[in-house]
């Protein structure tokens, strides 16, 4: 399966460390399916922070999805809500337990991204 980043540089090698914390599906490396996803993360990013949009391009067996993993499958759901909720929000100093927010090794589904309240907007009429 090919998988897509978008980003704002080359990448050399994959590295945790430096992704983001309180992310949609917490701290990862994100990657799309479709090439038209990672070009849209690309120009954001470039945009934002600078750099030229570009597009890596990754092969992934399909074998890596028979490691514990979560699929969300439509949006909004309330399950989908909650985790992203939990893995935005911010931890306690005190936690002994803040990245990652969960024990998944992949985690598949549609991203709120930066528009989460929208996203919220839009959920909560439906469930009152």
């Amino acid at each position: 399966m090919l998988l897509y980043h978008g980003t704002n540089m080359v990448i050399g090698a994959v590295d945790l460390n430096k992704s983001r914390n309180r992310t949609d599906f917490g701290r990862g490396f994100y990657l799309a399916d479709k090439i038209g996803t990672a070009q849209n993360w690309a120009a954001r990013k470039a945009e934002l922070h600078g750099g030229v949009p570009t597009i890596l391009a990754y092969e992934a067996d399909d074998d890596v999805f028979e490691l514990p993993g979560c699929r969300f499958d439509t949006m909004p759901s309330y399950e989908w809500l909650a985790f992203i909720c939990e893995n935005r929000r911010k931890s306690p100093k005190s936690s002994a337990k803040r990245e990652p927010r969960h024990e998944y090794n992949w985690v598949s589904g549609p991203i709120a991204n930066d528009k989460i309240v929208d996203v919220i907007d839009e959920y909560l009429p439906k469930r009152l």
